[in-house]
């Protein structure tokens, strides 16, 4: 579902304001060493809105760090105020509004976003994981992937001194297989080699 794996790219890695000049900002970073998803996700942001995004490199000790794709628009922003929802800083509270088991492909579609964003795949191990510092955004994962996709994720919680707690969704092994196959990751560096 292209609605579901935009919101969760976006709840995984995207940013959005509200100018006082009433430019409606909204964008997504993603790490130059994942550019080939960069790529992926223009020519999907193009598909879906219309238009190609405004590309920006950002660098870190005259070296490329990351690439962010961006556009203005109060649709775009609209949008992604009608399904998630925030308060104070999203990344310690973004979740969808109103989040449905029954809504399968959404969820799924929503799952594919947030794990190409913020998922981590260890190929020793066949472990993938999905990490956010949103609490309910992590339930929400938990349930998608042990009710839509009728697997068994682990749930693990840890905190660094004078840090957000950091809610982790994993899986191994033959249940990493099942995920891959269920929810057709789109960022390379995510996928089972």
């Amino acid at each position: 579902n292209d609605l579901g794996e935009f919101l969760g790219i976006f709840a995984g890695d995207g940013y959005m304001n509200k100018k006082e000049n009433y430019h409606y900002l909204m964008s997504v970073c993603i790490g130059y060493y994942e550019k080939d998803y960069a790529d992926y996700l223009i020519k999907k942001f193009e598909y879906w809105f219309g238009k190609a995004p405004s590309i920006n490199q950002i660098m870190y000790k005259s070296k490329p760090s990351a690439i962010v794709l961006y556009y203005y628009s109060k649709e775009i922003h609209l949008l992604i105020k009608k399904y998630l929802i925030w308060s104070g800083r999203k990344t310690y509270s973004v979740k969808l509004e109103n989040f449905d088991l029954n809504e399968r492909e959404f969820n799924i579609g929503f799952l594919r976003g947030l794990i190409d964003t913020d998922g981590n795949y260890y190929a020793p191990k066949k472990k993938i994981s999905f990490s956010t510092t949103s609490k309910n955004l992590g339930i929400q994962a938990y349930k998608i992937i042990k009710y839509n996709l009728n697997l068994e994720p682990r749930w693990n919680e840890y905190q660094k001194e004078k840090r957000a707690v950091l809610y982790t969704i994993y899986l191994h092994g033959e249940s990493t297989k099942k995920l891959m196959d269920k929810v057709r990751l789109a960022n390379p560096h995510k996928i089972m080699r």
